[in-house]
């Protein structure tokens, strides 16, 4: 038998829709529509009358920045959205969800309140307002309320089998585990 002190980690289920393509179709693809019409306006400098030619420098200088920071936040996000962990150790719960890190000690958790549900049956563990999270088709990370305004921190990537924390504070976590059961044993056995 495993005991807190020894760390455990806990497998997060694969995303039903892999949020990469929505980063992909929004952030990638207009920065590199907005990186092409630059090229072009550059490359058009010649045919622009003398007057005008001083200042494409300028947007040059404007242009460049701009679009590798484009592509700066488009890797963050891409790399964000693959952190996803589950480890019990030492008494607490560490989940690193994107950009969000919980350490949750054990002893806030009322167990006894804890199960494994589908948030399509369950609608009122559902996260419905997002206070600080990510929230993307086939992910959900980070701080968010429910429609009775309970207080969630959710690592889900999909809707069925969900692991619902209640919390002794009176918030709860959510997360998409692929063994919930298990996760649920090692909690309450030590």
């Amino acid at each position: 038998m495993a005991s807190y002190n020894t760390p455990r980690e806990f497998a997060v289920m694969a995303p039903a829709r892999d949020p990469r393509w929505m980063i992909a179709l929004l952030v990638a693809l207009p920065e590199l529509l907005l990186f092409a019409v630059v090229l072009v306006v550059l490359g058009h400098a010649r045919a622009v009358p003398t007057a005008l030619q001083s200042s494409l420098p300028v947007q040059s200088l404007i242009a460049v920045p701009m679009a590798i920071i484009f592509f700066f936040v488009t890797f963050l996000l891409w790399w964000a959205v693959q952190r996803r962990r589950i480890v019990l150790a030492n008494g607490e719960l560490d989940i690193t969800a994107t950009f969000y890190r919980r350490k949750l000690p054990i002893a806030a958790l009322d167990l006894g309140k804890a199960r494994i549900i589908n948030l399509d049956e369950h609608s009122e563990w559902r996260p419905f307002i997002k206070t600080n999270g990510m929230g993307l088709p086939g992910l959900r990370a980070g701080w968010f309320r429910s429609r009775g305004l309970v207080k969630l921190f959710c690592l889900l990537t999909t809707r069925d089998r969900v692991l619902v924390l209640p919390e002794s504070s009176g918030g709860a976590t959510l997360l998409s585990v692929a063994n919930p059961s298990g996760l649920l044993d090692a909690l309450r056995n030590g």
